[in-house]
């Protein structure tokens, strides 16, 4: 489920990257991910962050292709946060390693 979710993730900060509309309000999503990831299912939001860590450095390349550097720089904190939130995942729920 998790590795769906972060699919269609993927391609909005794709899309939004290579559009050049990607803000930083995105980084909300996060704070609420790592509040359910800890408290309610810890692998979902984990394969979820893990599909958008991978997709949002391809998204900044894209960006910076086309000139659009407030995206590309976007798009690099949120893979930056993506692995940021499964790491404290990680660290506070071990079980779900």
């Amino acid at each position: 489920m998790g590795t769906l979710f972060g699919f269609f993730a993927s391609f909005g900060i794709i899309a939004g990257a290579w559009s050049g509309t990607l803000e930083p309000w995105n980084f909300g999503i996060f704070v609420i991910a790592l509040l359910i990831g800890v408290v309610l299912t810890p692998v979902t939001v984990g394969t979820f962050m893990a599909t958008v860590m991978i997709a949002a450095p391809v998204a900044a390349i894209l960006a910076a292709l086309r000139g659009n550097w407030g995206s590309a720089g976007t798009a690099v904190g949120i893979a930056v946060a993506a692995f940021l939130t499964q790491f404290i995942i990680g660290l506070v729920r071990r079980d779900s390693i």
